[in-house]
């Protein structure tokens, strides 16, 4: 059973208190690192966009991000592993 963790997160000037597994606060600390960079670095390129326009410019940027990494996640080595495997049972088996 996962040990749970209450930690208080900033992001964007916000508080955000959360219960995580405490093996994942790492992640959370880490992501929260990551969109407070996105936020300051689009603020400061996008000088006239409104916050809610940079918000959203974050959101859509990470967005874009995850699908990207989707789509390279690429099961053609591990379809090919798993059929010589297959195969190798196979044989082994009639022998």
């Amino acid at each position: 059973m996962d040990e749970k963790l209450t930690i208080t997160l900033n992001i964007a000037g916000r508080s955000l208190r959360l219960t995580i597994n405490r093996d994942e606060e790492f992640v959370y600390r880490e992501t929260a690192r990551k969109l407070n960079e996105r936020l300051d670095f689009f603020y400061k390129t996008f000088t006239t966009a409104d916050y809610p326009t940079i918000l959203t410019m974050v959101a859509m940027d990470q967005a874009l991000e995850c699908e990207r990494m989707g789509h390279k996640t690429d099961a053609a080595p591990l379809a090919d592993k798993m059929k010589e495997w297959s195969d190798l049972i196979d044989r082994v088996t009639k022998e």
